[in-house]
Order: structure tokens, then C-alpha cells, then sequence
């Protein structure tokens, strides 16, 4: 659901960094445990 509002609302802008940052997120919580 935040994917596909991101992309109409905010447009391409938002789509890149939030890609982006999810593989990073997943990274960051798979380190910890």
C-alpha cells in the first residue's frame, strides 16, 4: 500500500529513494539479529 501510493501521489521522486532505502532497512534489521 505505500508503494503504490507513493508512486501516483509523490511521483518517480519518491519511488527511487524508497527503494533505495528499503533493501538498506532490510540490511540494517537482518544485521542485528
Amino acid at each position: 500500500n505505500v508503494r503504490g501510493s507513493n508512486r501516483p501521489k509523490r511521483g518517480p521522486r519518491k519511488t527511487v529513494p524508497i527503494k533505495a532505502a528499503t533493501p538498506a532497512v532490510k540490511n540494517i534489521i537482518a544485521l542485528p539479529p
